[in-house]
């Protein structure tokens, strides 16, 4: 699985160099590189925020249980 995710990241990362040469003639390389830190960051932190999600839902299931058991 860890393999899957780390080729994946490589493609994305290999795809924002891409576009990013072919970007940076037109608006210029500071335009450019901080269009690059602004669309890295959104996609981070809505990353983040589903992952923290995904991640609560199981989490609250298991304690909900634990609380029934206990009761």
């Amino acid at each position: 699985m860890f393999g899957v995710a780390q080729s994946g990241l490589y493609a994305v990362e290999e795809r924002g160099v891409l576009d990013g040469g072919a970007v940076a003639p037109v608006i210029g390389p500071p335009l450019a590189v901080g269009l690059a830190d602004l669309m890295g960051l959104t996609s981070a932190t809505m990353l983040t925020m589903s992952w923290t999600y995904l991640r609560g839902r199981p989490i609250q299931a298991q304690r909900a249980e634990a609380e029934a058991t206990s009761s």
